[in-house]
């Protein structure tokens, strides 16, 4: 009876452990995501207010900031900001040099990012386009190299920020970039 019962219980913690979703099992993400391919870390940095590490997985970059202590009143604060900042880089600036063919530069509005925030789970995330050096707020379509999804949300259990950036080739996406938004959720 006492084998049988170490068997059985032997083979539900294996049962168990390998139904576990892929993106459980991705090394080094303090969160849950359904983004699914295994990641490499390339780089880990510890800087004065954040800890910043790079993740790598076929022509996939992922860049990650983990903000520790924080508010929510402070999270709200920096979501905010990054909005901000993020919509301001697609607006009508003056030109520095007017003439006859614009007094403004500025980015087509099918071209201009939307914010999709969740003001009571404290997120925010943009789908944006990005340069070959991973620089968004190019508005020329033609110097785009990656899709980049950008998300930054707070986990109120243990205090912490994440400001994530997910960059796919735009000519051989690792995921369906219209349809995918992220679906993140803490770990407690």
């Amino acid at each position: 009876m006492k084998i049988k019962l170490m068997l059985l219980l032997l083979i539900v913690t294996l049962i168990s452990a390998g139904f576990k979703s892929s993106s459980e099992k991705m090394d080094g993400l303090p969160f849950v995501i359904n983004y699914s391919l295994p990641l490499k870390i390339i780089s880990q940095a510890s800087m004065e207010k954040y800890d910043y590490t790079e993740y790598a997985t076929g022509e996939d970059i992922l860049q990650l900031k983990h903000y520790r202590n924080h508010s929510k009143d402070k999270a709200k604060k920096m979501i905010e900001d990054r909005k901000f900042f993020i919509l301001a880089m697609f607006q009508d600036q003056p030109s520095p040099y007017p003439g006859i063919l614009s007094n403004n530069l500025g980015c087509p509005k099918e071209l201009q990012p939307r914010a999709i925030e969740d003001t009571v789970a404290v997120s925010l995330y943009f789908k944006l386009f990005a340069t070959s050096n991973l620089i968004y707020g190019n508005c020329n379509i033609n110097d785009n190299h990656y899709h980049c999804l950008y998300s930054i949300f707070f986990c109120p259990v243990k205090q912490e920020l994440f400001e994530l950036k997910i960059f796919t080739p735009i000519k051989k996406p690792s995921f369906d970039y219209k349809t995918f938004s992220p679906a993140i959720r803490c770990k407690d």
